[in-house]
């Protein structure tokens, strides 16, 4: 297996901003992990806590959060937290909720990140 490094600094921009060619980027593999019959969302500004969703047959929903962060302190784990918490409010059936960040996280059993955590 290769090791691949990508430079997350180098993503193409959008409309002049790296944060929203991250978003395109996450969205565009959110519509293709999510279910084949599942109707597919793209939201815009402001966005309810998730950049997309995909609503099941069932009519449960899951969405997708992106966040072009350079680093990961307590201020853009407060942003996550308060898109979490809007999404909670704004989606009742989310049943999914994937946080996509241009980061590799450590496996660190114990010390997972919720809602509110600090």
């Amino acid at each position: 297996m290769s090791n691949i490094t990508l430079d997350w600094t180098a993503i193409r921009p959008l409309n002049g901003d790296r944060g929203k060619g991250f978003e395109e980027l996450c969205s565009q593999l959110a519509r293709a992990e999510a279910p084949a019959d599942a109707r597919f969302v793209r939201k815009g500004a402001p966005d309810a806590g998730v950049e997309c969703y995909a609503v099941l047959a069932d009519g449960t929903e899951w969405g997708w959060q992106s966040k072009y962060f350079n680093t990961l302190g307590d201020s853009q784990w407060e942003q996550i937290d308060q898109s979490i918490e809007t999404t909670i409010e704004k989606h009742p059936r989310l049943v999914r909720y994937f946080v996509c960040v241009p980061r590799d996280l450590p496996d660190q059993p114990g010390q997972d990140r919720t809602v509110g955590a600090r």
